[in-house]
């Protein structure tokens, strides 16, 4: 039995009988190689969350998936090279590229709390970098530090490390608690609920919010006093938490590629367990002056930065929101719901008790599918679906989401006016024994008036809108809103009779939308004939001709911002657009060939794909959503009409200009060419007026928006449909449209 003791415990003597200085470099080393072998291989395996970042610094997607493959082979080279032969010159590269890569996140529109939670994977490096001692000369760059040939531990080198471990250790943590405190980032929930822990909640918080909450009391602790207990107790916490990145289904290297964030505490503990050290390090008053500018710094990061944990709530005010389709949030008005002591809401209330007994993990798939995304995305997606199903043209399919966003944003508005109208208390807060279900995405905002129900109010006007223009999948539109209602009762989140009045309410709106849509001039038929002659468009039956007379959303007419007209065919201006085309065609590089042919594919699903994981990334309560995505649909249906004008209504030589390849034949379009004359581009007005729209709204998301704006024009530059005037007309009359976007919105106040 003391043999086995001793066999057992041999290797932790051992390790504690190694010098502080041996320990120091085999912790520090260990966690740069896993940190930079982990990186690398999701840089070899091509991880899509990295395409952002790269066009922080305009690389497009194509030229991203070519580069991830060789960044993540320097990363595994650089990892492997530390492993064996441990070079100056290879830390410092990885502490300048750890600290880069990091602070790309929120140069891409990531909270800055990621960038602190990587601190590890520069912060680390450093610290081995400053133990190892920086060389004087460059030859010292390049000579090895083995761990036999480290120098004692100076007072000055203690300090120093301590310092930055310290630092290190303190924002790893706090980046961490802060994403769960204060962004109840959707990831560590799902963590979580791979244990399944997904449903805990106290007080409103969730279990991510309330871990993140004790984390940040954890990093100020390691900045107060780092005793030695408490940092093993985060190293082994750091470990055992990123563990979960594995039971939620990611590969282990996301685990590896955090070595640096257990590296760090554990060799601040060795460093501090040393007691000769610690009456060296602690307590000077130089540690004193970087412990206050680092607690200073964090408290302004922390009340600089919108709290996004818990979605704000807008309470009454949202029922004085400008509305699209009715005369104002008072339009409507909605039956008062059964008094808390009446016997029906004695009746729904054994309901929802008894529903609470059948929840089960069927029917949790239901509650996230509908609950955990927006609230309107469900119905934005079927309608799409639908509208191509019928191979509706994109003009018809930006036609149909204006009249559905438009009328969801309103229902919406006449459903807040009800809800404190009659003040109705949720279930949860009647019968404490009626618990509420968190989606994944997190708690909504601190609870509202439960009547009436706005996701059934949602249900309601979409089926009504999609129904009409879809009978025969009246139906399956029926059964989905009655799903949608179920879960909000097996969630706990209304009565019953919350969701009949909501659902009764959208059909009004719905009605009231669809007149709308009867005369705005969708229905007229074009009767006219395509010009002939020189410097004109070819073809017959040309797409939508009539919709620069369609009644807008914004503008006051289709000609309100017609542009100058373009250079004439075959003047000199012309001939050099037409020769910058012939080059892009002849010779496209693969990235812009890959532009092209992406946005042909997807343009919806890419603009659209974008408008709602900013919904999500800003945590969005369903009036902010649709108070967003009303006018995000609005300003697509303008453009499209302005552009029409444009195209078809405009005097010549501005109306019926002629595609590239009409005139000059040996230009082959990469990708289809739509059948309407070339002037002005709808991609170009569309993705600049939405790049507007939100670069106005959300400022920290102007770059990538604008980005996103110029991408989607030049994608038909490289696909040979359409000159450069083309896409600079459309660029400046979107972002003309914009600006009207912005002035109507600036109505409902900030």
């Amino acid at each position: 039995m003391e043999r086995a003791n001793a066999s057992v415990g041999s290797p932790v003597v051992w390790w504690r009988r190694l010098p502080l200085e041996r320990q120091l470099h085999w912790i520090l080393r260990l966690g740069v190689i896993g940190c930079f072998l982990g990186h690398g291989a999701y840089g070899v395996l091509t991880k899509e969350a990295w395409v952002p970042y790269f066009g922080v610094v305009g690389i497009d997607r194509a030229w991203a998936y070519r580069l991830m493959p060789w960044i993540g082979m320097m990363d595994i080279g650089l990892g492997l090279t530390l492993a064996i032969v441990p070079l100056p010159i290879v830390l410092l590269h990885l502490t300048v590229w750890g600290l880069w890569t990091a602070a790309l996140r929120p140069l891409a529109g990531e909270a800055v709390w990621e960038c602190f939670e990587r601190t590890g994977n520069y912060g680390v490096p450093l610290a081995f970098l400053i133990f190892a001692g920086v060389p004087r000369c460059l030859r010292g760059w390049f000579i090895p530090v083995w761990p036999s040939d480290t120098s004692p531990l100076t007072a000055d080198r203690a300090r120093a490390m301590h310092g930055i471990l310290r630092v290190t250790t303190f924002l790893l943590v706090l980046g961490h608690g802060a994403l769960g405190a204060f962004d109840n980032k959707p990831a560590l929930t799902a963590h979580y609920a791979s244990i399944g822990l997904q449903n805990i909640t106290l007080g409103g918080l969730t279990l991510t919010q309330m871990v993140g909450g004790v984390e940040i009391v954890l990093a100020i602790a390691v900045l107060v006093a780092p005793l030695p207990s408490l940092l093993l107790a985060i190293c082994l916490w750091k470990m055992g938490t990123e563990t979960l990145f594995m039971t939620a289904g990611s590969l282990p290297f996301e685990w590896i590629e955090r070595a640096g964030s257990y590296m760090a505490p554990l060799a601040l503990y060795s460093l501090m367990s040393q007691e000769r050290k610690r009456r060296t390090i602690m307590c000077t008053w130089q540690w004193h002056s970087i412990r206050c500018v680092v607690m200073t710094l964090a408290l302004l990061g922390v009340t600089a930065l919108p709290a996004r944990g818990e979605v704000a709530s807008d309470g009454p005010q949202v029922g004085q929101w400008k509305t699209w389709v009715l005369a104002s949030g008072k339009e409507l008005r909605v039956p008062a719901p059964p008094a808390e002591t009446s016997d029906q809401t004695t009746t729904e209330l054994a309901e929802l008790r008894q529903l609470q007994k059948e929840r089960s993990p069927i029917t949790n798939t239901a509650i996230q599918y509908y609950n955990a995304v927006p609230a309107t995305q469900r119905w934005h997606e079927l309608a799409f679906a639908l509208a191509r199903a019928e191979q509706q043209s994109p003009n018809r399919q930006a036609w149909l989401i204006g009249i559905l966003h438009t009328a969801l944003h309103d229902a919406v508005v006449v459903t807040w006016t009800a809800k404190y109208q009659f003040n109705r208390k949720p279930p949860g807060l009647l019968a404490p024994e009626v618990t509420l279900v968190v989606p994944m995405s997190g708690p909504s905002a601190a609870p509202e008036p439960s009547y009436p129900s706005e996701h059934c109010a949602l249900a309601g006007t979409a089926v009504g809108i999609l129904t009409a223009f879809f009978p025969k999948e009246e139906a399956n539109l029926k059964a989905m809103a009655a799903e949608v209602g179920q879960t909000r009762l097996l969630m706990g989140a209304n009565y019953r009779s919350d969701l009949d009045a909501g659902f009764t309410l959208g059909q009004v709106v719905a009605q009231k939308a669809l007149a709308r849509a009867a005369t705005d001039g969708s229905d007229a038929k074009w009767t006219g004939t395509v010009p002939t002659g020189p410097g004109l468009w070819v073809g017959t039956e040309p797409l939508e001709p009539l919709m620069g007379t369609w009644k807008p959303w914004f503008m006051t007419r289709g000609d309100q911002f017609r542009p100058e007209p373009p250079p004439a065919v075959g003047s000199a201006a012309f001939q050099e657009e037409l020769a910058l085309l012939k080059r892009l065609n002849s010779h496209p590089t693969p990235s812009q060939r890959a532009i092209a042919t992406t946005y042909a594919a997807n343009f919806f699903d890419l603009v659209w794909g974008q408008g709602y994981a900013l919904v999500r990334r800003e945590r969005l309560s369903v009036p902010r959503e649709v108070r967003l995505l009303a006018p995000f649909a609005a300003i697509q249906v303008d453009a499209y009409i302005a552009a029409h004008d444009a195209k078809y209504i405009a005097p010549l030589p501005t109306s019926w200009r002629p595609r590239p390849n009409m005139v000059d034949p040996t230009i082959v379009p990469l990708i289809p060419q739509p059948n309407h004359p070339a002037y002005v581009s709808n991609a170009a007005i569309i993705a600049s007026a939405a790049a507007a729209l939100i670069g106005a709204l959300f400022p920290q998301e102007a770059a990538h928006w604008q980005y996103l704006g110029e991408e989607a024009g030049l994608s038909r530059l490289y696909g040979g449909i359409h000159y450069p005037s083309d896409e600079r007309a459309g660029s400046q009359m979107g972002k003309r449209l914009g600006a009207l976007a912005v002035q109507r919105n600036q109505l409902n106040g900030s």
